[in-house]
């Protein structure tokens, strides 16, 4: 890593790092949302350096990819996490009902993430939470930190939430990984159709980048997960 890199990700590392120590002030019982992938990986990565013991959710909807059951497990082992895998309604179910339509989006968000997370946080009366998210990854995520900032009071859930690494770019999170050496998931090293910057290593029935080669990818390098999707979709124009 050149120096100027270095001292680049140290920056965005201490801005992270004042961010977290002042979420924690508003913040009695937070967690951290976790999926195994590159960016909810460093949050949690830096949250429990602060707070060892905090809760890490991970909402699970029977999808994930093998290798992100392992290199979960592997963390959770390593770091010694807190962690609650908290079943939600299977993926592939509502694939099956909805195949892959612009209404699957807008479902899969509603059952898969928005209902839990109400019911989570009121069965474990969570007032925070940490998310990995960050302006790169879609417009509306841009538009939450320009108009919201990285910490602020979500009325919707009633709960703080901060967003440490909100303007980072995937060219950080990188450097993270590198100036760490922590273990990054290994579906990021295999060779997919996929850019690296847009590859989803946490549900592998997911919608996501389907125009730019996802389930190519899938086909090539999972063909077993790639046939359990086709086996039950009606949806087989984007299997053929």
């Amino acid at each position: 890593m050149f120096t100027f890199e270095r001292e680049l990700i140290e920056r965005k590392i201490a801005d992270a790092h004042k961010v977290i120590k002042e979420a924690l002030t508003k913040m009695k019982n937070p967690y951290v949302a976790w999926s195994g992938g590159k960016d909810s990986t460093i949050v949690t990565h830096l949250v429990i350096q602060h707070k060892p013991n905090i809760a890490i959710v991970h909402l699970d909807a029977d999808a994930d990819f093998p290798e992100t059951i392992q290199y979960m497990e592997r963390l959770k082992r390593e770091w010694n996490l807190n962690l609650i895998n908290v079943k939600v309604k299977p993926l592939l179910e509502l694939v099956a009902r909805y195949g892959y339509s612009d209404e699957l989006t807008r479902i899969i968000m509603k059952a898969l993430v928005y209902e839990p997370i109400k019911r989570i946080i009121k069965q474990h009366g969570f007032d925070g939470c940490f998310l990995g998210v960050r302006h790169e990854e879609s417009y509306g995520r841009s538009k939450l930190l320009r108009a919201q900032g990285k910490l602020f009071f979500n009325k919707t859930y009633g709960i703080w939430q901060c967003l440490p690494i909100g303007w980072w770019t995937v060219d950080d999170v990188f450097r993270y990984y590198e100036y760490t050496n922590i273990p990054l998931h290994p579906l990021y090293y295999e060779v997919l159709f996929e850019p690296i910057e847009e590859r989803r290593v946490s549900y592998f029935a997911g919608g996501t980048s389907k125009e730019k080669g996802r389930f190519v990818s899938l086909k090539f390098f999972h063909t077993h997960l790639y046939n359990e999707i086709r086996k039950r979709t009606r949806w087989v124009s984007f299997f053929s």
